[in-house]
């Protein structure tokens, strides 16, 4: 499925994407497909958002995430560790990714790294560091934001 051009400017660099993908290896073509598939479904972007989930449908998803997650583990570990501890350690692995500012540094920080192995000729031979401020609270802040 083609992006139409109307479908904003991200659409366009997933396509090229896609393209330098498809030139490095097919395996990367089939996660991006898969990427734009779910962002725009039909090579379109959704009208109206979806709507929000009820706190049951929250727990019964998390419920279901967890036995997923059990199910991964080898049986070894489950006799070693206990299945109360590996249900908790994996609760807390839930439980960090439902913070929405960390979850979207994480795809930054992925989608960066997919850049990176799609196309190589991005890495910069010396990389100069951003300039940070430290801002009144004494957080660091990027020099060239502000927050007003």
């Amino acid at each position: 499925m083609q992006i139409q051009p109307e479908n904003l400017e991200t659409g366009q660099s997933l396509g090229l994407l896609r393209k330098v993908a498809f030139k490095k290896d097919k395996g990367s073509l089939q996660y991006l497909q898969l990427l734009q598939e779910s962002i725009w479904p039909g090579g379109v972007l959704p009208g109206a958002p979806k709507p929000l989930r009820t706190e049951e449908q929250k727990a019964e998803a998390k419920e279901q995430t967890l036995k997923i997650l059990m199910g991964i583990l080898p049986e070894i570990i489950l006799e070693i560790l206990g299945t109360g501890k590996c249900q908790e350690s994996w609760s807390l692995v839930l439980e960090s990714m439902q913070h929405p500012i960390i979850n979207r540094h994480m795809v930054y920080c992925l989608s960066d790294i997919l850049l990176e192995f799609l196309i190589p000729e991005l890495q910069a031979d010396n990389p100069q560091p951003m300039p940070v401020a430290s801002s009144a609270c004494g957080a660091v802040e990027r020099a060239s934001f502000s927050s007003h």
